[in-house]
């Protein structure tokens, strides 16, 4: 441990190190930290178990977990990537490597939150839009209601322009009779 917290801690990467599973567990939920490095030979409950836990819980279950580990088991690689793990390394390791790694997980995690965001704000957008598009649907709706209400009036305004203008055409049709007939009158 010594060995790999020098390493660590030269690339400006803040190590936590636990001696065991659970008190591995208590930092874990305390402190939410961005990548764990896990050994699978742990003492009491043993790596998996420890990956499972930290898997099954909300505040911890985005968290990689990087295997470092004597065992090159094929079948141990495939259960801890199975179940969670970001990585599998196993011992004797590059410590250059090592640190590659832990950066290249930590960038994908970077992306992965950057992405979140975005969905998130996308969606929250998104319900902006709807609920504007809704609004404005209502508006076209009112709209279009008020226009027919207009078109009706204007068919009715027509209509009475057209009677009173046949009315007045009549009127003055009777009043240029009577008024021929009052001439004819006094001429007699």
């Amino acid at each position: 441990h010594t060995l790999l917290n020098f390493w660590l801690k030269n690339e400006s990467i803040e190590i936590l190190h636990a001696s065991d599973g659970a008190e591995g567990l208590q930092i874990a939920f305390a402190v939410v930290p961005d990548i764990i490095l896990l050994d699978v030979g742990l003492p009491v409950q043993d790596g998996f178990e420890i990956c499972k836990i930290i898997k099954s819980k909300s505040e911890t279950q985005l968290i990689p977990v990087i295997f470092l580990t004597g065992s090159d088991d094929t079948h141990d690689k495939i259960y801890g990537l199975n179940i969670g793990a970001a990585d599998y390394i196993t011992k004797p390791f590059d410590p250059g490597e090592l640190v590659a790694r832990i950066r290249a997980i930590l960038r994908a995690r970077e992306l992965e939150q950057f992405n979140a965001e975005l969905e998130h704000s996308v969606e929250k957008q998104t319900q902006e839009l709807i609920k504007t598009n809704f609004k404005l649907q209502e508006e076209i709706q009112e709209r279009k209601q008020i226009e027919e209400e207009i078109r009706k009036h204007k068919g009715h305004l027509e209509f009475l322009v057209e009677e009173k203008t046949k009315d007045l055409a009549i009127a003055l049709d009777q009043a240029v009779a009577g008024s021929e007939a009052k001439n004819i009158f006094l001429a007699q």
